[in-house]
């Protein structure tokens, strides 16, 4: 048997790593259960595109799982090391859902979780780099950068959760015991005084930065409805699929700020104004993909759920409840309360 060329080597693996993202995402947005099992940390990542297209082995520079985010990788590379980080909260999600159901009883190990929000953002900001240096790969990177808001949302979310449900736990009389890994940015000088911050400082810290990422995402809305404004129609057949899922995700999450009134001190216009951006994306791109009127049937549906639960204990008249007074189960990957039917996706 002949020996396969590079083109068929490459064709298979990019083929296989095509079919595995597609399993992760539908995966991310249904919360059903993923089919693939994650590859190896030495499985190679797949060249650029251009240099596939041309059949340049020469430009075909590769790096593996392993390889560490700050490096340069090909468009299609980055998606691959979203979609593993996408697997790695589908995986943990399920975990905390066999082992702790819908409540920890105040026992919930955040390290993993800080782990992967940490290596998330770091994720980010490469591809931000690489979006500066590189304006024309603007729409080969906004499909790894939106699964890497999507996944750190969700991750954020857990921790959202888990503390409030802890902090109930507590109040009923149990102690809680929380093993803290301080592994997110700036955190661990929270404390200062104590080597563990409070369940309380965790769960608003977390809030925090889940509207910090909400208000990234409503800045990318804000960019891809300029560009894709008007008649640019060609502008809105390269805009992919993938950016719903965060849209949505930042949409739920400033949605409940300002449906809550966003805290003491803070201005509920801008929960309104960021969720009026994100759906209005969802509403443009629906035009181009049928899944995007799934994620505002879903949306209009949270929005639903929101008014409900301020009528029941634990609604949105809890001051210390770190999103927006409702709760949700640890099972759950963010504030929103449907999951999404995933149709196929059609032109």
């Amino acid at each position: 048997m002949a020996k396969a060329t590079w083109i068929e080597v490459e064709e298979r693996r990019r083929t296989w790593w095509a079919v595995y993202i597609m399993d992760k995402i539908v995966s991310l947005g249904s919360r059903k259960r993923p089919l693939y099992s994650d590859p190896p940390l030495n499985e190679i990542l797949p060249v650029e595109d251009a240099a596939w297209d041309l059949g340049d082995i020469g430009g075909a520079i590769q790096g593996t799982l392993s390889s560490p985010f700050r490096e340069p990788q090909s468009t299609f590379g980055r998606l691959c090391q979203g979609s593993l980080l996408a697997s790695r909260i589908l995986e943990l999600s399920k975990r905390l859902k066999d082992t702790c159901g819908l409540n920890c009883g105040g026992q919930f190990d955040y390290s993993e979780v800080t782990s992967l929000v940490d290596s998330t953002h770091e994720l980010s900001t490469s591809i931000q780099a690489e979006v500066a240096a590189r304006p024309a790969s603007y729409f080969g990177l906004i499909p790894a950068q939106c699964l890497a808001y999507s996944v750190m949302m969700k991750a954020l979310s857990l921790i959202c959760s888990a503390a409030e449900a802890s902090t109930d736990t507590s109040a009923s009389g149990l102690p809680p015991s929380m093993e803290m890994g301080m592994g997110m940015h700036a955190w661990a000088a929270a404390g200062e005084n104590n080597n563990v911050p409070s369940l309380q400082q965790t769960a608003a810290y977390s809030e925090s930065r889940r509207k910090a990422v909400s208000e990234q995402v409503r800045d990318l809305a804000k960019d891809l409805l300029v560009i894709i404004g008007g008649c640019a129609e060609g502008e809105m057949v390269k805009t992919s699929p993938f950016v719903l899922d965060a849209m949505y995700s930042a949409a739920t999450v400033s949605q409940t700020a300002w449906k809550s009134g966003a805290g003491a001190g803070s201005d509920p216009s801008t929960g309104e104004t960021s969720h009026t951006t994100t759906r209005e994306l969802l509403a443009r791109l629906s035009d181009r993909w049928r899944l995007g009127v799934e994620y505002l049937n879903a949306l209009d549906q949270h929005g639903v759920n929101a008014v409900l639960g301020q009528g029941f204990p634990g609604g949105s008249n809890n001051s210390n409840s770190s999103n927006g007074g409702q709760t949700i189960p640890l099972v759950q990957f963010s504030s929103s309360a449907s999951a999404v039917a995933m149709p196929a996706i059609v032109c």
